[in-house]
């Protein structure tokens, strides 16, 4: 099985490639954005042979944009938590001992020339060390099945263990005290925890509903966070966190994100540091303008998956669909679909200078859908700038809005029709390769999600 995925990525690798660096969608940090809780160890051309050198180690050399290292990241993960699990217990005695294997991971992309020296013939490759203190050694190439289990039988035989699978939430991030803080009060995201109990048989029910949300915004994390956290083994913490009942979901908003966004919590304000709020005639909640540090609400909403994704749609302006798609019209606006029209209309009677001029309606409207990104983009350095417009080639970046991202791609899009020898008749042609790449197994979330985006919008020009 390994060896067919290797193959096939081969046959794609020069494509993608090609598509990826021309494109928003070279984000070489996307399987590195959970890297704060996460149990797998980031490597670089610096740290791995200090870090390897004395340690047994277990090596995922992976692509960020290559979709079978995105699909074996979750099972990577749990081979990590699983060999990271005595070393992560704050509850254990302090004589417990270190994890007996290194479970990392190092960015093939990002570190081209370094990675050069394994050897590696595609993309994931897993590599077993059993010690790069002999210079520059190799390593042994794992060719075993991809499940967390297979991974975690074939270490144990490397290195004398004996660790059986740790279960782990695939896209929910467990928080433990050490932690906590840091996640649940980060300003710049909505977090969402979930506290749960072993022995809650509602808990077993909803944590299945939970790892669905999660995964369906698996894409936003720079804008969502949904994690989760035992409350009968941190009990002081749940405690602390006015938890009394089980599962119970705590929404942390972040201040520096909620400006001017109505949320839909049900129930009264409680505890001492819960913020009030007013009630609006449509039953949503309006936030103070302005809060001063971050603070929490109990979630008394619907528990469905469905009501889960609809409320952090709401709070986040964000537009998912159950599992992780976006709306067909997310990104598009009335306003803009007009002038498109219009500018199709001109464009079909060869009026170039009439097209030319409706362009300029499409940035007085992005300037007013963007508002308080553009002010950002106009105060950033000029590093910062450079870097901007390489992500935001095709849309926008991940932390603006779906409606100031796709007001972006209005005037690429005219911008484009202009340049292009089939002049409108590209956007039919665009649109079929757009869906042909959507349905694409090697093609990750984040990446859809941006071609998503560019086929909503070039639907209004059709």
């Amino acid at each position: 099985m390994y060896q067919r995925n290797r193959e096939a990525l081969n046959m794609t690798t020069s494509f993608f490639l090609l598509l990826f660096t021309t494109t928003t969608f070279a984000n070489a940090d996307y399987l590195d954005s959970r890297s704060l809780i996460s149990s797998i160890q980031t490597l670089d051309d610096e740290t791995f042979d200090p870090l390897t050198s004395n340690t047994p180690s277990l090596i995922l050399f992976y692509a960020p944009w290559c979709g079978h290292s995105q699909n074996l990241l979750p099972a990577y993960e749990s081979v990590a938590a699983t060999f990271q699990a005595q070393k992560d217990d704050t509850t254990s005695p302090p004589t417990s001992t270190p994890s007996p294997v290194l479970i990392a991971r190092v960015d093939v992309d990002k570190y081209r020339n370094f990675a050069k020296r394994f050897d590696l013939r595609g993309f994931p490759t897993i590599k077993y060390f059993k010690s790069t203190a002999i210079i520059k050694e190799k390593g042994s190439t794992y060719t075993g099945g991809l499940d967390a289990a297979s991974i975690i039988n074939y270490v144990n035989q490397q290195a004398g263990t004996s660790r059986k699978l740790q279960q782990t939430s695939t896209w929910v991030r467990s928080l433990i005290p050490k932690t906590f803080e840091a996640v649940s009060l980060d300003p710049t995201r909505h977090v969402l925890v979930q506290f749960h109990a072993p022995w809650c048989t509602q808990c077993d029910a909803f944590a299945e509903t939970w790892e669905t949300v999660a995964k369906t915004f698996r894409s936003d994390d720079e804008r969502i966070v949904l994690a989760s956290v035992d409350a009968d083994k941190y009990r002081d913490l749940a405690q602390q966190q006015d938890v009394t009942s089980y599962p119970t979901v705590k929404y942390y908003p972040g201040y520096t994100v909620n400006n001017g966004v109505e949320i839909d919590i049900d129930g009264e304000s409680e505890g001492e540091g819960d913020v009030s709020v007013e009630t609006t005639s449509d039953g949503s909640v309006t936030l103070p303008e302005s809060v001063d540090g971050a603070f929490s609400r109990t979630y008394n909403g619907g528990t469905s998956s469905q009501e889960l994704v609809s409320f952090i749609n709401q709070v986040a302006g964000l537009e998912r669909v159950v599992g992780g798609d976006i709306h067909r019209e997310a990104g598009r606006s009335k306003k803009l679909d007009q002038v498109a029209g219009l500018f199709v209309a001109a464009m079909r009677s060869k009026r170039l200078e009439d097209a030319e001029l409706v362009i300029k309606d499409v940035h007085k409207e992005k300037n007013r859908l963007c508002g308080k990104d553009e002010k950002e983009n106009k105060s950033m350095k000029n590093d910062d700038k450079k870097e901007t417009k390489m992500n935001n080639e095709n849309g926008g970046d991940r932390s603006e809005t779906l409606h100031c991202a796709g007001a972006r791609l209005y005037g690429r899009v005219m911008d484009k029709v202009l340049a292009h020898v089939n002049g409108i008749e590209w956007t039919s042609k665009e649109l079929i390769r757009l869906d042909t790449l959507i349905k694409d197994e090697d093609v990750n979330h984040l990446q859809r999600t941006d071609m998503m985006l560019r086929r909503n919008v070039l639907d209004a020009f059709q």
